[in-house]
């Protein structure tokens, strides 16, 4: 009952379970621990809320291992009436306390990130001037008609984040971002992959009965996406024009390789490497 008692009291504030198995200076070392952690944590540490937790967690570990020694009769720890009445007395005056002092500093301690994010939370203009910065980048670099959406702003890296998509095109979208000034986007990787896809589809569907699903991605070398870039080739024809480009082509399988039916697997997986072979495809294969 006492170990019971004591991991309880410990989730409610660390410390009180040390103090019920009779290691009383202990256990106001824990509750000033703490009260110490909540002020940090409403502070100065507020991006990183594990103190209290933490001391929580090694409080409920350090009153179990005591615990199991009372309990082996290893150690004493007090009992009687007067102990009973400590033991409530501390546990209402260090939950009012903490609660106390929690108010306190959320109320007139200064939190120095609360500033920072709110000097870094952008307003409306500079989201619409980044928006349409990057509906221009796109114009300018692909030559055609974009638009983006859901913008999100990374002020500890000064990094704007986007989904863009094709005017007039919907069901997909790309990443665009803007990183220090410079926008980067995947439209040319997303344009080629999804070629890459419209080939291998049959293919890939008749050879393999026992398929989940797959997916492919074709990313060139910058300087085969800026020479490009105006002017997309398809993917038959980047394989053509140059081997400065990296695919991937990972399936997953609803099947176990047994005696049985290695072969048989295996011959599946050899007609797509016979493909690729024979129309000079150079792709990596990974098949789960």
């Amino acid at each position: 009952m006492r170990l019971f008692i004591a991991i309880v009291l410990s989730l409610l504030i660390p410390g009180l379970g040390q103090y019920v198995n009779g290691q009383r200076w202990k256990g106001l070392a824990f509750i000033g621990l703490t009260l110490v952690g909540i002020v940090l944590e409403n502070t100065v540490l507020v991006m990183f809320p594990y103190i209290v937790t933490l001391l929580t967690l090694v409080s409920i570990i350090d009153a179990i291992l005591m615990g199991l020694k009372i309990r082996r009769g290893q150690r004493e720890a007090p009992k009687g009436t007067r102990f009973v009445v400590e033991i409530i007395v501390l546990t209402v005056v260090s939950l009012l306390v903490a609660l106390v002092v929690d108010e306190w500093t959320i109320q007139y301690i200064p939190n120095p990130f609360e500033e920072l994010q709110n000097l870094a939370e952008p307003s409306e203009e500079e989201k619409k001037k980044v928006k349409e910065e990057a509906e221009q980048y796109l114009k300018d670099r692909y030559g055609e008609e974009f638009y983006v959406d859901n913008l999100h702003y990374t002020w500890q890296t000064d990094r704007w984040s986007m989904r863009g998509h094709l005017k007039n095109e919907e069901g997909w979208d790309f990443w665009v971002s803007k990183d220090n000034g410079q926008f980067k986007d995947s439209y040319f990787t997303h344009r080629i992959s999804r070629d890459a896809e419209e080939e291998f589809k049959p293919i890939i569907e008749e050879a393999f009965d026992s398929l989940i699903n797959w997916q492919t991605s074709v990313i060139a070398e910058d300087e085969v996406e800026d020479k490009y870039a105006k002017s997309i080739p398809s993917y038959q024809e980047l394989r053509k024009e140059t081997r400065k480009y990296r695919q991937i082509i990972r399936i997953a399988l609803a099947t176990s390789l047994t005696e049985k039916n290695q072969e048989q697997e295996l011959e599946k997986v050899f007609r797509l490497v016979s493909y690729l072979n024979q129309n000079h495809i150079r792709a990596e294969l990974e098949i789960f």
